[in-house]
């Protein structure tokens, strides 16, 4: 079969929304689908099983996956890597970068459910002072900035809903900020 909406899914197109190459699975015998998406974000889609012939529509789950953003063309692979019996997302982006995702068996995030946001990082690129403000505060909890090969390069401690951080002495660059409570980071741009 020769497509460009595979379940309603453009594959053909470099949309924010399509991607040449999903990255199907299969989970408890049922197939899911994740989709790298050009402006860095991953979709995740089921309702796969028994529809995929040529106008058969997939069920969108969530549009940006885990919140995840690695910057632009972002390719994923999932699957039980290491044997431990628990899925293991590689996320690859148009630089070359790998970025590894693994399944906390104690998480209360379940694989359907949304995360909602739950902080704001701005400004971004950030020359001097980076802010980070919680939606819904809940107490102090920490932070690590990570450089591109995953070194950390300057621990924060949020004692507020909003919080302002000098980074003024880190060289120009892309940078991670990674709560201690969240699975993902956010990318940021020292200039």
């Amino acid at each position: 079969m020769v497509t460009t909406l595979l379940g309603g899914i453009d594959v053909a197109s470099a949309t924010p929304n399509g991607y040449p190459s999903p990255c199907f699975f299969s989970h408890n015998d049922t197939t899911y689908a994740i989709i790298g998406n050009v402006d860095g974000t991953l979709s995740f889609v089921s309702g796969i099983d028994g529809h995929i012939d040529d106008g058969d529509l997939f069920e969108t789950i969530q549009e940006n996956y885990l919140s995840v953003n690695v910057g632009a063309y972002s390719s994923a692979t999932i699957a039980d890597l290491n044997g431990d019996g628990f899925l293991q997302l590689l996320i690859g982006q148009d630089l070359g970068g790998l970025y590894y995702m693994k399944d906390d068996p104690n998480s209360n995030v379940g694989l359907h459910e949304s995360l909602q946001k739950e902080f704001s990082v701005w400004p971004n690129p950030v020359n001097e002072a980076l802010s980070i403000e919680f939606t819904d505060y809940n107490g102090e909890t920490s932070a690590e900035v990570l450089n591109l090969m995953g070194g950390i390069v300057k621990k924060l401690e949020i004692k507020n809903k909003l919080t302002v951080f000098n980074i003024s002495e880190l060289k120009p660059g892309i940078y991670y900020l990674k709560l201690s409570n969240h699975a993902s980071a956010i990318k940021f741009i020292k200039l």
